[in-house]
């Protein structure tokens, strides 16, 4: 396994093991229907994050780019799932129409998960997008 590989699965394996333990606090979170995005988010997310290591040495990139890639697509999806967390133990759901059943925190705490939001969507989005780029000109 290349440097990359090893980031992104030992990444989705930790990301994984967070969502399950996030199952664990939902009915004692603010808002158990956010906290249980958060939980569904990072299963998933670890999932995939394992299944883009193993197809991996199919993304023909140089090191550096492969690096790049690899921690920005690790590090958006986790600070997606600390979104979602922090929304569902804060119940700061009003950008979230339906899980967040109008649930609404202090300013301050709603900007923090709309900012983490917008952070793990565009990292997620350029990290698959470059991702996307390499496979198309295989």
């Amino acid at each position: 396994m290349t440097t990359a590989q090893n980031i992104i699965c030992g990444s989705g394996l930790l990301l994984f093991a967070l969502g399950l333990l996030n199952g664990v606090i939902i009915p004692k979170t603010k808002s158990p229907r956010l906290s249980l995005s958060a939980h569904l988010t990072a299963v998933q997310s670890g999932t995939f994050l394992i299944s883009i290591a193993w197809a991996w040495p199919h993304f023909e990139m140089a090191a550096s780019t492969s690096i790049f890639v690899a921690y920005s697509l690790c590090g958006s999806l986790y600070v997606l799932w600390l979104a979602f967390l922090l929304a569902g133990i804060w119940g700061a759901g009003r950008n979230l129409a339906i899980a967040g059943q109008n649930y609404e925190a202090a300013p301050v705490r709603q900007a923090v998960v709309t900012v983490c939001l917008g952070l793990g969507v565009l990292g997620t989005m350029g990290a698959s997008s470059l991702l996307l780029f390499q496979w198309i000109r295989f």
